[in-house]
């Protein structure tokens, strides 16, 4: 008989370091998106699969995004828990012997290979619990912790839950108890019978037992451990982009949605504010100013708190002193699909928000179409090498992992 529910679980998904930069590993936790088999629901909790049977009493999860700015992005409810092991935080040999055994008993398969020749880390569970569902809001719902607030917003596309109280998660994974005051909001939202929250269809399907994976393609970045180097990328956009104005130009139109300029000049890490407040590119031409700031996993410098305004808001200010009313201004932040920024909190200066996102893979796709005239141009010998490079900064982390995981299904024989 199942105990009482007195907590609800936030658990980060694909937030800790494993598996996160290497094609040999892959985050546990994507388990949680398939069914088995059989059409059965398992749940790894990072860190280890662990759970503290002493101390907590899980009745829901909610598998969320990482937590910045105090605010995350609930992705998937978990419902009608079942603890597969008998607690710990992390996995005894024996305790793993134990679960292997249940796997094989059990034929817990993905794809036709057992759960324990694709999990294989050591002092980790293989699964913490099994569920009875997994589903998906309707809308993209936030939880956002203000001392301050204590709003329900609900439009169009989102739900934001601004909660009152202080909140950390603790190594990837939080408690939501009935001590809490904002406990009872949130339970009834979970619970709610008229599912005005959540999709009603069981969201895991089967991993597939027959697919292709296409492959990454090598680059030098890769071969030298800087795929994720931003300093690099940005100094590879500035030589790229300045040695080929015309290639900059077409860019600026396709991507940028600005229409056509001459003569631009590119400037790089241009001094902006005291310290370390450098605009990563400025191109000016005739008719247009263009400020990019290139961020793969870093993020934004926070709100200064003495001047209440951020890091992109003081670059807003530099340039609108130099360039207002003189020529028209544009502001832009490259990220990749993996590693979306919040720029409406970073950007609050007045007039709303100036700087506009450009994923990755738009930009990769313009130097995949342009490939030819990127060859033709100073550096070309270095094109393909580096299209190749930006791939990796194309995928969402949700695609990135569920491609590892199908990789290791792949590999003939046991992991």
């Amino acid at each position: 008989m199942r105990k009482k529910v007195k907590e609800i679980m936030l658990n980060k998904s694909f937030a800790g370091g494993y598996g996160s930069d290497s094609e040999d590993e892959h985050p546990h936790e994507i388990m949680n998106l398939f069914q088995t088999d059989d059409g059965e629901i398992y749940i790894y909790v990072p860190p280890y699969g662990g759970y503290d049977t002493k101390n907590h009493d899980v009745g829901y999860i909610l598998l969320t995004s990482e937590w910045h700015q105090k605010a995350t992005e609930v992705l998937y409810l978990v419902s009608g828990l079942t603890l597969m092991h008998h607690g710990g935080l992390e996995a005894e040999p024996e305790e793993r012997k134990a679960q292997k055994k249940e796997i094989i008993e059990r034929n817990i398969c993905y794809g036709g290979k057992l759960l324990s020749e694709i999990n294989t880390e050591e002092k980790t569970f293989y699964m913490t619990f099994k569920a009875d569902k997994v589903v998906r809001p309707k809308k993209r719902m936030f939880l956002v912790w203000d001392k301050t607030s204590n709003n329900f917003i609900k439009n169009a596309d989102t739900i934001t839950i601004t909660l009152p109280d202080d909140y950390k998660y603790q190594r990837q994974r939080g408690y939501i108890t009935e001590f809490q005051n904002y406990y009872r909001q949130l339970k009834e939202i979970i619970e709610d019978q008229n599912s005005e929250y959540w999709e009603e269809k069981n969201y895991p399907e089967k991993a597939p037992k027959d697919f292709a994976i296409p492959p990454i393609p090598f680059h030098f970045l890769k071969l030298i451990h800087k795929e994720y180097d931003e300093t690099i990328y940005t100094n590879l956009f500035f030589e790229f982009f300045s040695k080929n104005p015309v290639l900059f130009n077409s860019f600026a139109r396709e991507v940028l949605k600005i229409p056509e300029d001459d003569s631009y000049t590119m400037k790089k890490e241009v001094q902006a504010v005291k310290g370390k407040g450098r605009i990563d590119l400025l191109a000016e031409g005739n008719n247009h100013v263009i400020a990019i700031e290139n961020k793969i996993k870093s993020s934004l410098h926070g709100i200064d708190k003495r001047e209440e305004i951020s890091q992109l808001t003081k670059y807003v200010q530099f340039i609108e002193k130099g360039f207002s009313g003189k020529k028209e201004t544009h502001y832009f932040l490259f990220e990749p699909n993996y590693n979306e920024i919040d720029i409406a909190y970073f950007d609050k200066g007045a007039g709303g928000v100036k700087f506009q996102p450009v994923c990755y893979s738009e930009i990769y796709r313009f130097f995949k179409k342009h490939i030819d005239a990127f060859k033709s141009g100073e550096h070309g010998q270095y094109a393909e090498d580096f299209v190749n490079s930006l791939r990796v900064h194309t995928e969402t982390m949700r695609e990135t992992v569920e491609r590892k995981f199908l990789s290791v299904i792949q590999k003939n024989g046991t992991v």
